[in-house]
């Protein structure tokens, strides 16, 4: 059983995901959402991993779960550890995305953190859906990438 005391941000401050209430804030409003998966047999997908530091936050708070953590950079093949698996991937390249549910889903998390074009929010999406559970939980970040000044720079591709 994990320490129910540790919420997800305290984990996300310890590791220092911008996740965490240090910059996006986003664990606070996710952990209504992932507690009830905290002490399962959960199986999580991160796409885009950067320097792993949400990773270390999943496999610390889900315990009993298999994080696996997708990236175009080979260099964060480094993050891997036995709960931990990386994959490189393109996630612009359906068959790539397919080849990802296919080795490692069904998944019950779905954590879509990648390159932050629009263009692959939507093949991400629409490419990996199907490899979620019933039920299970779809996360798009950082759409403010869609809005305002940053619109020019993640419009096209």
């Amino acid at each position: 059983m994990n320490d129910r005391s540790v919420t997800l941000d305290a984990l996300g401050l310890k590791f220092g995901t911008d996740k965490s209430s240090s910059h996006h804030n986003y664990l606070t409003f996710y952990e209504r959402f992932f507690e009830k998966y905290q002490d399962r047999q959960v199986r999580i997908l991160e796409v885009g991993v950067l320097e792993g530091a949400s990773l270390k936050v999943w496999e610390e708070y889900f315990p009993n779960g298999t994080i696996v953590g997708a990236d175009i950079n080979p260099w964060t093949a480094r993050f891997a550890r036995s709960r931990v698996k990386i994959e490189i991937i393109d996630q612009s390249n359906v068959e790539d995305l397919v080849r990802l549910g296919m080795t490692h889903g069904l998944f019950d998390i779905i954590i879509e953190d990648g390159s932050h074009f629009w263009e692959h929010q939507i093949t991400t999406l629409r490419t990996l859906f199907p490899f979620l559970r019933n039920g299970g939980i779809y996360i798009v970040e950082d759409l403010q990438t869609n809005f305002g000044p940053m619109i020019p720079h993640f419009q096209g591709v």
